[in-house]
């Protein structure tokens, strides 16, 4: 049971102190960040852009008009009942809108596309949502959790396995850098998908793609304690260069001010001085206090005093991993499995009907639920 027992009404309205800071270095000029916030709404958002800005330009200007009117309004009184109705609503509203954004970019008949994470904060509850590898963090004061789900083939097997099952070509680049390996062939860089050479299974855009490549993110929703979190959201430009535990360090003791700075001077220095890609970070701190992060962390470090035990474990050269795994979810789920039909939008150019099949997920953290998947008439995932 935790995430706070039976998840109860107040989660959506309680105060939180809402900041934010961010930092970019462009070399591409491929990615975005964007805020915004509307009747008690606070959403932050990394849009890392292929084959060009435009389509991270056109999320940044569109998304939150597509997400705005589908939110639920949030009374100030209501029942513990109510509260599920609403999470429901949330997620419903987040995933219209990268679908809905998707389908205003593919009426533009242009060939590129985006990377998408959002975090969308309202009282207490937190919904993540992401397409592609654009990542979210979040430090509780102890310990750093990934919120967001990889998209990237080479560190999604399940992505990797339902492209496989679609007869989706997979293969990086060939030596000569103009398209896919041949059988056989090393290869060069991450894998891909084919046509295109995409190295994310899920995007915003990419109508030149094969169909497969799904703009459906996968949502997760928590609440936010009490002691308060600080979010990491940032494009793959600063996760492919830092290590994990020197963002984690960057996190803990530097101010919401110099944070984001922090990490992308730290990816300029890693990388010599010259930058192999853009990198873009917003951190968002969500206290019930106005006190700055770094203050909170001290204080919880000073009264957590270690156990001798620990200080032995810490001396025998046992170390705690850079992040941890995070089971407290109020709702943990594909996308696909709640709008099956957006597949006929997707695969327009599809001769093949697809048929319905089913498959179990969970939400609320207790309940099993049927949704729905689609599967091409030969039987293969998509």
């Amino acid at each position: 049971m935790s995430a706070e027992a039976i998840c109860p009404y107040s989660c959506l309205t309680d105060c939180m102190t809402i900041r934010h800071c961010t930092s970019q270095r462009l070399l591409k000029e491929e990615d975005v960040l964007f805020e915004h916030g509307d009747g008690g709404y606070h959403l932050f958002a990394v849009s890392d852009g292929h084959h060009g800005r435009s389509c991270a330009a056109f999320i940044k200007e569109n998304f939150w008009s597509c997400l705005k009117h589908r939110l639920p309004t949030i009374p100030p009184n209501g029942s513990d009942d109510d509260t599920f109705q609403i999470l429901t609503e949330i997620r419903k509203a987040v995933l219209d809108a990268f679908m809905c954004v998707d389908e205003a970019w593919y009426k533009q008949k242009k060939h590129s596309g985006a990377t998408l994470t959002v975090a969308l904060i309202v009282g207490r509850l937190l919904t993540i949502a992401n397409v592609g590898d654009s990542s979210a963090f979040f430090h509780d004061g102890q310990c750093l959790f990934q919120l967001s789900k990889d998209h990237r083939l080479d560190d999604s097997p399940a992505e990797k396995q339902r492209l496989m099952k679609a007869n989706v070509q997979l293969a990086p680049l060939r030596a000569s850098l103009s398209g896919p390996a041949e059988v056989g062939e090393t290869g060069y860089g991450p894998l891909r998908v084919w046509p295109g050479g995409l190295a994310v299974s899920r995007s915003i855009g990419d109508a030149d793609m094969t169909p497969h490549v799904l703009c459906v993110p996968h949502i997760r929703q928590l609440i936010i304690p009490w002691s308060g979190v600080r979010l990491v959201l940032a494009s793959d430009g600063i996760w492919d260069a830092l290590g994990l535990s020197q963002i984690k360090k960057a996190v803990k003791h530097k101010s919401l001010k110099k944070c984001p700075e922090r990490l992308t001077d730290l990816v300029s220095l890693v990388k010599g001085g010259e930058l192999e890609d853009d990198a873009s970070v917003a951190i968002v701190d969500a206290l019930a206090t106005d006190e700055d992060f770094k203050n909170i962390v001290k204080a919880r470090a000073k009264s957590n005093h270690q156990t001798r035990l620990k200080k032995l474990t810490k001396s025998l050269g046992r170390r705690k991993k850079p992040f941890q795994i995070f089971e407290n979810y109020l709702a943990d789920l594909d996308g696909v499995t709640m709008v099956p039909e957006h597949l006929l939008d997707r695969q327009h150019h599809a001769k093949e009907a697809p048929c319905v099949t089913t498959e179990d997920f969970t939400v609320f953290g207790k309940d099993t639920i049927r949704g729905i998947l689609f599967t091409s008439v030969n039987g293969s995932s998509v």
